[in-house]
């Protein structure tokens, strides 16, 4: 089999398949192959077994980047498989190819001869490629596959480093064409607050969000770096938290960009901290009445009239407060999309005494305390539209 026949012009729909969409979506409708010609091709065998000779952009780093964080040519390796997404007369379907052997792969990597075993393919119209497999669903690409990951190098490599194309289809073989990266990689160490100390190695739990996409890394605790895809990100602010199940971190990046088919060996020094996103807060519904609840080591407590309503903090007239039992709180800060609003002649240790900015961050930082409390005589009046809640600790 010869190497690349030919190079097509790369035309994914959407903005390439639309990958800086949500990670709630599937796959967009643009993603999936529907629009066939109204007389179509189809072969009168029931199964025919066809291969293609794709190559990897020659620019791409990500695959190869090491443990050690140096980057290199991204290239394909035995074992590993593409999917096809194809029309069959009927409707749009996917198939599987064999795993790639040895003898599959040449020009030092970058190139690799594929082989599909396709059940009555109509042979015009376009197709779909989605390497590695594990990125593929049932009609296009499944991006969901992102939200969850490993954390390990070899299972970035089998199951999320994605790159696609579609091809035209217009002769007997399935056409030989370049795939395109569509995420960038991170290979992440963490340390502690001071730099002085490893935390990676402990790290059983990490959880990355751009505001628009969450990857969580579950793992067993071992050394790193701790591997995730991303999709491309410019000037962004991404919170990071991490957990070994007893101690948790907090961090907040910004201005960050990451470019596709790109790798980034990252290092952070991470807080001791907790983040209460914009489901936690939800979560906390007392319809103005007296309760609490536990969230990751954090109790919020209100009695009588003070509480949560759904993301909502407002009318405040009674007592709330902050307990941690993961060490002493030294700061809060209560990010929020809608108005907030301060008044009373005195406040609290650490709280605004005058606070009417907005949107924006309503900060708390005092004195280290496992409890903070806003009392009553504080007369808090309003802030809503809360997004997160921050809390640092020693």
């Amino acid at each position: 089999m010869k190497a690349i026949m030919k190079t097509t012009k790369y035309f994914l729909s959407m903005a390439a398949l639309a990958l800086v969409g949500a990670m709630t979506v599937s796959c967009s409708s643009d993603d999936n192959i529907t629009d066939q010609p109204q007389q179509q091709e189809v072969t009168k065998n029931n199964v025919v077994t066809l291969t293609t000779t794709v190559s990897l952009d020659g620019s791409a780093t990500t695959r190869a980047l090491s443990i050690e964080g140096n980057k290199g040519v991204k290239t394909f390796a035995a074992g590993e498989t593409m999917a096809v997404i194809y029309h069959n007369g009927t409707s749009t379907v996917k198939a599987v190819s064999h795993a790639l052997e040895a003898g599959d792969i040449t020009n030092e990597g970058k190139n690799a001869t594929f082989t599909f075993d396709l059940e009555t393919p109509t042979k015009s119209g376009d197709v779909l490629y989605i390497y590695p497999a594990a990125m593929a669903g049932d009609t296009g690409v499944d991006i969901t596959k992102l939200n969850t990951q490993e954390g390990t190098f070899d299972a970035l490599q089998s199951k999320y480093d994605l790159c696609t194309n579609f091809g035209a289809w217009d002769g007997d073989n399935l056409p030989s064409l370049t795939l395109e990266n569509h995420l960038a990689i991170l290979a992440i160490t963490l340390k502690d607050e001071a730099g002085t100390s490893d935390i990676t190695s402990s790290t059983t739990k990490l959880t990355l969000s751009d505001g628009t996409n969450t990857y969580n890394v579950n793992r067993e605790a071992s050394d790193g770096p701790i591997y995730v895809a991303i999709f491309p990100t410019a000037d962004a602010t991404i919170t990071v938290t991490a957990t070994d199940g007893t101690k948790n971190y907090i961090k907040t990046l910004t201005g960050k960009t990451y470019a596709k088919g790109n790798g980034y060996p990252v290092s952070w020094r991470m807080a001791k901290g907790v983040i209460w996103n914009s489901t936690d807060i939800s979560s906390i519904d007392f319809n103005y009445e007296e309760g609490s609840k536990e969230i990751r080591g954090i109790t919020f407590a209100c009695d009588y009239s003070s509480g949560f309503s759904g993301s909502t903090l407002s009318s405040i007239s009674g007592n709330i407060s902050f307990t941690s039992s993961l060490g002493n709180i030294k700061k809060i800060e209560i990010n929020h999309s809608g108005s907030g609003y301060w008044y009373g002649a005195e406040g609290f240790d650490g709280w605004p005494s005058d606070y009417d900015a907005g949107v924006g961050t309503f900060t708390w930082e005092g004195t280290p305390t496992d409890k903070v409390e806003l009392p009553e005589t504080s007369g808090w009046s309003e802030i809503s539209g809360i997004t997160s809640i921050v809390f640092t600790l020693e």
